[in-house]
């Protein structure tokens, strides 16, 4: 059994550092890190080096398949470029006081395909998701494909605010959140 940590939406690594404290992560545990965002993935890879080979970097979108993407990136203070809220929700779906400048083509992985090459439901993972939007979409086909299962703890950050169509959203997340406690152990919202 490995001990496994998966960070979709990684940032600068904020959630990282909280999570290597809170389940004691060593060199003993595998850590996958997603971030989408080419600027932010430089500077959050730059701080993070020196615990590389057991931090496993990925500078790629997190979706529910394959391809190329659009990333817009939320622009403001003094982080031009690399966004507080990087998402590769269409602009005209999301509803939010944020400016987003800049945007990029980047690649897009199917998380769940991901864990199903990777890992075993021997495996201990736990998964923190904060994909701006993407939850939805991802942990729909993490449900249909049943990876979702392999999952022992999630936390999840939901952005139902953040999008245009609120109810339909709204709707969607109450019935993940019906959901996915029949399938993991452990789920808990994260902030």
């Amino acid at each position: 059994m490995r001990k496994v940590f998966i960070d979709l939406g990684t940032h600068y690594g904020e959630g990282l550092r909280e999570f290597i404290g809170k389940f004691n992560m060593d060199a003993s545990w595998d850590i996958h890190t997603f971030e989408a965002n080419p600027k932010t993935y430089q500077i959050f890879v730059k701080n993070y080096s020196h615990l590389t080979p057991f931090i496993f970097h990925h500078n790629l979108a997190v979706s529910d398949k394959h391809g190329l993407v659009t990333l817009n990136a939320e622009t403001y203070r003094e982080e031009v470029g690399t966004g507080q809220g990087s998402s590769i929700i269409s602009m005209n779906n999301w509803n939010t006081n944020q400016v987003f400048n800049e945007s990029y083509e980047v690649p897009s992985l199917d998380i769940s395909d991901f864990l199903g090459k990777h890992f075993t439901k021997e495996d201990f993972i736990v998964v923190k998701m904060d994909i701006e939007g993407a939850e939805y979409d991802v942990l729909d086909k993490m449900i249909a494909d049943d990876t979702i299962s392999m999952v022992d703890e999630i936390f999840i950050e939901w952005h139902s605010r953040c999008f245009v169509d609120n109810i339909h959203i709204l709707q969607r997340e109450s019935k993940l959140q019906e959901i996915l406690p029949t399938k993991i152990p452990k789920v808990h919202t994260w902030i």
